[in-house]
């Protein structure tokens, strides 16, 4: 460890965070993994909180909480700070906490217990065997007797500046990419919303046939495990707009010919129609969906990525149209029914390119964004270690600029 620089326990730096909801708040947060603190009702659609929240403890602004529960991608819990809300409660599950020792600049405290090296320290920690609710078995004790490496304020505060810049380029680049993507949605509309006299009234299913999909037997083991593609609605939501060449899941040639599942074409609209109703990604191979699909085959009028482009600019049609009691689906038959205005050919192909372009340009700020934040944890990582350090000399040009 470098000249200057002390190990700490959490329990050095911090306080625990004990007080009640005497003051009758009635905004209780969760913590998500992959999202942070939440407000229960407007990210669940509900609240799953009891309903006397006295019992509860108060967070203000700068509060660190740790939900001690594992999830998918955290076994080890979650670690999160109230960042923007004045006040609000959370479960006495959690273990809320902030810094109380003035050596500690309360932005880096923030930087080292949310790093890797904080994540895998509570790997470590973590017992065997879980307690109820899905709770890691881990003492108060033992997380706050969690190290972290403490350089001296100056040097602390060096590190925060240049891990914000970086955060804020990479907030410029997202904010790029959000305005982008307005951008291509307002061009969308424009150059769908004004037909000329060549366009042809039709329906989708005059240009396109509309496919369903099944699902096998999942208790016949013959029926899974195969080579053939097998696409499910989430997989479409989660390649919004892309194509699709592989599946989590694959069933074989004897579950295919056992269910109602059908091989489509490559290039095939997968069409989501239930659930999420909407959503569209294109077949980059020869594959199967199972049945919440109303997916489009088009015919030689209509181009794949042209009919691709246009669900995504009238999604509403097919969520108008859906109907059902334990969710919102829309048949087949109905998909087959929705009127759409369709260009020649060739002005199709003019508006693929250039929706297409704009999706290039996305794309790219994408990939930029993930190059930035794989950057930003190598950069933190050497920073919090002491491997790689800021001159003083880094105050002076700060200051300067």
């Amino acid at each position: 460890m470098p000249d200057r620089w002390r190990l700490f326990s959490l329990g050095e730096l911090c306080e625990r965070v004990r007080t009640k909801n005497d003051s009758g708040v009635n905004i209780v947060l969760s913590v998500v993994a992959g999202v942070g603190l939440v407000e229960q009702e407007k990210y669940f659609n509900k609240r799953v909180a009891a309903k006397n929240l006295s019992g509860y403890t108060l967070i203000e602004t700068g509060t660190f909480v740790y939900n001690k529960s594992y999830s998918t991608g955290a076994p080890q819990g979650v670690i999160t700070v109230n960042r923007e809300r004045a006040s609000g409660v959370v479960s006495p599950l959690y273990i809320a906490f902030r810094p109380n020792n003035p050596n500690i600049d309360s932005l880096f405290l923030e930087l080292a217990v949310l790093s890797a090296q904080t994540t895998k320290s509570l790997s470590s920690l973590v017992k065997e065997g879980g307690r109820a609710h899905g709770a890691i078995n881990i003492s108060i004790g033992d997380f706050f007797s969690v190290l972290v490496p403490l350089p001296p304020l100056a040097e602390q505060r060096r590190i925060v500046d240049l891990v914000g810049a970086i955060d804020a380029c990479i907030g410029a680049l997202e904010t790029q990419i959000e305005a982008t993507r307005t951008a291509r949605a307002g061009v969308l509309a424009e150059l769908l919303s004004t037909p000329g006299d060549d366009w042809q009234t039709t329906t989708l299913g005059e240009v396109a046939d509309v496919v369903s999909g099944g699902t096998p037997k999942t208790k016949v083991p013959e029926y899974w495990g195969g080579d053939v593609v097998w696409v499910t609605p989430t997989e479409v939501v989660a390649n919004n707009g892309r194509y699709i060449y592989d599946s989590a899941r694959k069933i074989t040639e004897l579950g295919l010919d056992n269910s109602s599942a059908k091989i489509l074409p490559k290039e095939t609209v997968l069409l989501t129609s239930r659930a999420t109703i909407g959503a569209v990604a294109l077949a980059g191979c020869q594959l199967a969906t199972n049945q919440g699909f109303a997916s489009l085959v088009c015919g030689p009028q209509m181009l794949s990525k042209f009919a691709m482009y246009w669900c995504q600019a009238n999604t509403s049609e097919f969520v108008s149209r859906a109907g059902g009691n334990t969710f919102l689906e829309i048949s087949r038959r109905k998909v087959a029914l929705i009127p759409l205005s369709l260009p020649p050919l060739a002005e199709q192909r003019r508006i693929v390119d250039l929706v297409g372009a704009i999706d290039a340009c996305i794309d790219a700020l994408e990939v930029q964004v993930e190059a930035d934040r794989i950057a930003r944890a190598g950069v933190l990582a050497e920073l919090l270690s002491g491997e790689h350090r800021l001159p003083e000399s880094y105050d002076k040009f700060v200051e300067a600029s």
